[in-house]
Parts: structure tokens; sequence; C-alpha cells
């Protein structure tokens, strides 16, 4: 089994977690997609790396029934979970949801008007491919809206007050009063207890931190045109020490393929640390906070 089926089989598991904190902690970044989109009723819609159909539902109401939706995605729980809400939603005839790679896509040349994909780049080995072959069924003049999981670019106006918000979190540390940040307090304890020679949990290229450059770039290489940028993200604060913990395993990928392949008593005693933590810092008025934020990029094709 190659990386890009292990890293959609780590999913199966947990279609019904990643759904709910899908729509809870990203769900207003999946709007702005949809609405960067610019979708009309009738278009074709072609959501990649769909997940549990967090994008495909909302670009359906775009097009509404004359229009076409279609999710692809490599995980089995995630098309079963997409294709469960697409029947009770009534909406099995508007939204196909298909087992697919995204680096090698089946559909004809010119076979949409509109790509979109959430937060799914970083799990494609050759982002590069993958962008190719959303350029090539595009039709002339096809819009496409990628987002990628990153924090705000340094200097930018949500840069800039992230600068601000970590000097106030630094002086409110010095008073004993902590955070805890999703998905790196977890991802610390699991190098800590559960460490591994060597990863292959991310694609290679996800490791570059300056995705506000590599990504527009490798879609000018695609082919699209009139690229564009911009930055949605929110912070969230987690009130529950469980939730804290699902929403970790369930969306930091280290966490997730670890612990699936990790002995009870470990994950058991990794867990302990992990509450313990939690209850402390609760208990000194600090919190556990969820960052989400992602670069947003928008192009079109030529004609």
């Amino acid at each position: 089994m190659d990386f890009k089926q292990r890293d959609a089989s780590s999913y199966d598991e947990l279609t019904d977690e990643f759904d709910r904190f899908t729509e809870q902690f990203t769900g207003a970044i999946a709007a702005r997609v949809v609405e960067l989109a610019q979708l009309s009723p009738g278009e074709r819609v072609l959501d990649v790396g769909s997940g549990t159909g967090v994008i495909a539902f909302k670009a359906a109401t775009k097009v509404a029934a004359a229009g076409k939706v279609t999710g692809i995605d490599l995980s089995d729980g995630m098309l079963r979970k997409a294709q469960e809400k697409s029947a009770q939603a009534g909406s099995t005839g508007q939204i196909t949801f298909l087992k697919m790679d995204a680096e090698a896509l089946t559909f004809p040349d010119a076979s949409f008007d509109c790509v979109l994909s959430l937060c799914a780049l970083r799990h494609f080995p050759r982002p590069d491919v993958a962008l190719t072959e959303m350029r090539r069924v595009l039709r002339p003049g096809g819009r496409v809206v990628v987002a990628v999981g990153s924090g705000p670019a340094l200097f930018s106006r949500h840069g800039l007050s992230a600068a601000y918000r970590r000097i106030g979190v630094l002086l409110d540390s010095l008073r004993g009063k902590r955070e805890l940040l999703a998905c790196e307090h977890l991802n610390e304890l699991i190098e800590r207890h559960l460490p591994i020679a060597k990863s292959d949990e991310e694609a290679d290229w996800t490791k570059e931190h300056h995705v506000s450059s590599s990504v527009p770039r490798m879609m000018r290489d695609a082919g699209f045109g009139r690229i564009e940028t911009t930055w949605a993200g929110h912070n969230r604060i987690v009130d529950s020490t469980d939730d804290f913990w699902d929403v970790q395993v369930t969306f930091s990928s280290i966490a997730r393929k670890r612990l699936a392949t990790a002995s009870a008593d470990a994950v058991a005693r990794l867990r302990r640390e992990f509450d313990a933590s939690c209850i402390r810092v609760k208990k000194r008025g600090g919190c556990l906070r969820y960052p989400t934020g992602a670069l947003i990029v928008t192009g079109r094709t030529s004609g």
C-alpha cells in the first residue's frame, strides 16, 4: 500500500469525528472557499479531497438543481460517510462521490467549470501533478480555488495580529496562565512517548513552511493564470478535554497514525499525561485552543 492509500485509510475509522470537527472548526473556511468560487446555477463542480463532503454540499446549494457536484477521495470511510449524508439530504442526483486519486483523475479534459479543494493538497506527495490534473479537467476560462492549511503571512494584517497575540500569550505564561495549542500539544507528547525512526506521515513537500509562495508558484507552473491569494482563519477555545484530544487525533497525521499502531498500554499512558496537563492548565486559568487557518489561492485557466 503506497503513501496515499495509507494516509487515506488512516481516516476510515474517524469519519464521524472528522465530519463534526470539520464543520465546527473549518466550516467558515469552507464557506469562504465556496464564496470565492463565484459559482452559478447549472455549473459543474469538482471537489478534490472531498472527505465527508463539507465543500461539496455547500457548492451544491450554489449550482442549484441544474448543476452537478462531484467529490473525489481515496478514503473508503470518508466516501461512505459522504454518500450517507447525501442520501439523507436527498441530493444523490445532484452530488456524486467517487473513489479517485487526485494525481490521476479519470475525467475527460474540460469536464468542469470549477475545481475546489479544502485542505487536501498537503496530503498529496506530488501536488504539482494534482494541480496539473485540476487544470486539465477544467474548461477554458474555468476557475480553481485551493485552500491549504497555513498560518498567515508574517507581515500581513493577520500575521501582525497573530504576532501581537503571541506576545500577550507569552506575558500570560510568565504570570502562570498558560494555554495549550492543538495540534502542537499532542504531537509533542507523541514524539516523546511514541517516537519512530523515519516517518512518511506527511508528503515531503508539506514540511515547507512558506506555502504562501510555494502554492501560487505551483499553480502558475501548472498553467493557471490570474492567481490571487487570501487567508482565512480563527481561534477556537475548546472547553472539553475529550474534545481537545479527539480533534487532535482526527486532524494530526502524526497522532492519528502513530496512535493507531501503538499498544493499548502506551496509548493509556499518553492519554493520562495529556489529561493531567490539560486539567493543570485549566485550573490555573489557562485554556485549550485550536487555531485554524488556510491560505486560499484562486486561479483561472486561459480561454
